[in-house]
C-alpha cells in the first residue's frame, strides 16, 4: 500500500526547517529545530499558566532577535509536549537549556534578571565560537 500522504506543515514547520530565529519544539522536530542546529540554542519550557514564564520569554525574545542570527530561541509547551518534558526531565518552570551541537552547554530555572540573561547567552555563544574554531 502507498505510504500516507505527510500531514500539512505546521505554521512554524518552514523557520524550523529554515533556521527561523523563535521556533514552537515538537518531539517531530527537536532534532532539526535544537540538536542539529547550526547555531547555539535556547530551549525554552513554558507552560502557558505560568506567570514567570509569561516574564521571561519576551525577554529571552529579545535577547535572541539582538542576536543578530547567532542564536535560536526554542520554545517548548510542557502541557503540549509531556513525553518530551518527561525526556528533558523538567521538574519546573520555567527551565531553559543552553544547548550547542546537541549537548547542554549550560542551564537555569526559574526567573532570572537581564544581567543574568545576557551571560547565559554570552556564554553559549562562547561555547559555539570556541567549538568553531
Amino acid at each position: 500500500s502507498p505510504p500516507p500522504p505527510p500531514p500539512p506543515p505546521a505554521a512554524d514547520a518552514g523557520a524550523a526547517a529554515g533556521g527561523g530565529d523563535i521556533v514552537e519544539v515538537t518531539e517531530e522536530n527537536l532534532a532539526s529545530a535544537v540538536l542539529q542546529a547550526p547555531m547555539p540554542v535556547i530551549l525554552d519550557a513554558y507552560a502557558d499558566w505560568c506567570e514567570p514564564c509569561k516574564q521571561l520569554t519576551p525577554l529571552l525574545e529579545n535577547l535572541v532577535k539582538a542576536s543578530g542570527g547567532r542564536l535560536r530561541l526554542a520554545k517548548i509547551n510542557v502541557d503540549e509536549q509531556q513525553a518530551l518534558s518527561q525526556q528533558l526531565q523538567i521538574r519546573s518552570l520555567p527551565t531553559v537549556f543552553g544547548i550547542f551541537g546537541g549537548k547542554v552547554v549550560d542551564s537555569f530555572q526559574g526567573m532570572v534578571s537581564e544581567e543574568q540573561l545576557a551571560e547565559f547567552a554570552t556564554k553559549l555563544m562562547a561555547a559555539a565560537g570556541e567549538a568553531g574554531r
